[in-house]
């Protein structure tokens, strides 16, 4: 998959990369997409449980 970024944002990817330690920018974009997918299905988890706590009436 290629990905086009602005001049800023990749610059911004390849700055924090340097700062973290990452080998290079697509490894340290990888591992940000990655956690923030894991954080967004972990958010959508927590919805789903609500909605069945509710459902039984327990909220």
């Amino acid at each position: 998959m290629n990905l086009e970024l602005d001049d800023d944002l990749a610059g911004r990817l390849a700055t924090r990369a340097e700062n973290n330690g990452f080998d290079s920018t697509a490894e340290y974009t990888q591992t940000l997409l990655r956690t923030v997918l894991d954080e967004v299905d972990r958010f959508e988890d927590d919805s789903d449980v609500e909605e069945r706590l509710e459902d039984l009436g327990y909220l």
